[in-house]
Formats: structure tokens, sequence, C-alpha cells
């Protein structure tokens, strides 16, 4: 990265992806227990009973999208954004044309003039890269990279 990096304002935006989601999340969850309702007081027949249990089943798992999310924001606030020369929790780290937020899972994102991807710190990759400096190489998945940089 050959310009300065605002880490706050990338935790900032991530934060702001990842409430996002919970709410999205939320909402679908609601929608599907609507649809898994089923009134006594009107005939249904097998059919109606299989698209309530499904609705439910996608309801649970809306859930669980919505408390990871909510887990992962709780996470993100706690992460020390402080400047970096290790990766580690809160550093931003680029190496293969990419650049990369440490700390939570998170889909490609915008902040700061930049696109990030959010990398966890029980991911595959993070084990591999945990404590590296710029300049540092490593093999992941049989290919060499070179981090350019960690801030």
């Amino acid at each position: 990265m050959t310009t300065p990096i605002d880490k706050p304002a990338i935790r900032r935006r991530l934060l702001a992806v990842l409430q996002g989601g919970v709410g999205a999340a939320a909402d679908q969850a609601r929608t599907e227990q609507t649809g898994a309702e089923i009134d006594p007081g009107t005939a249904y027949n097998i059919d109606d009973l299989g698209q309530s249990d499904q609705d439910g089943e996608f309801r649970a798992e809306m859930q669980g999208v919505a408390a990871g999310a909510r887990e992962a924001i709780n996470r993100l606030k706690k992460i020390d954004v402080t400047p970096a020369d290790t990766v580690r929790p809160g550093a931003v780290v680029s190496f293969g044309g990419d650049n990369y937020f440490i700390g939570v899972a998170a889909s490609e994102f915008t902040a700061d003039g930049r696109t990030f991807t959010g990398v966890a710190t029980d991911a595959p990759i993070y084990e591999t890269i945990a404590g590296l400096r710029r300049g540092d190489r490593f093999t992941f998945r049989d290919t060499e990279y070179l981090i350019d940089d960690v801030v």
C-alpha cells in the first residue's frame, strides 16, 4: 500500500457491513416465521405442512446467521487497530494483489478507497501468516506469496 491507510475507517465500514448483514438475516427470519405459521382455523394439506417445516428450518438458519454476525461485531469492536508491523488481529495485510483485514471473516468490502476481505483468526490462512512481517514469504495451498505490506 503506497498511501496511508485509515484502519479505524476500515473497521467502521466493516462494522456497518456486518450490521447490515444482521438486519437482513433478521428480516429474512421474520419473513420465514410468517411462512412457517399455519392458521389452525383453516384447512391445510400435507404439502402445507412440508412447506411450513422448510420455512421453519430456514428461519432457524437465518437466526444463526444473524447471531454469528452479532458475535463478529462484538469481536470487531474489541480489536486493536493501532499500527502493526506483524500480522495480528487488527492488522491490514497485503499480498497477492489483495488487501486483508485481520480479525473477523467478511466477504469483500470497500473502505478507505480500497477493497478488503476480512480474515478470521481461526482461518487456515491466518494460521499460516500470523506473526509474519512485510517482505516475508509464505506458501499457502501450494502457492508462494510475498507479504507486500502490514499496517
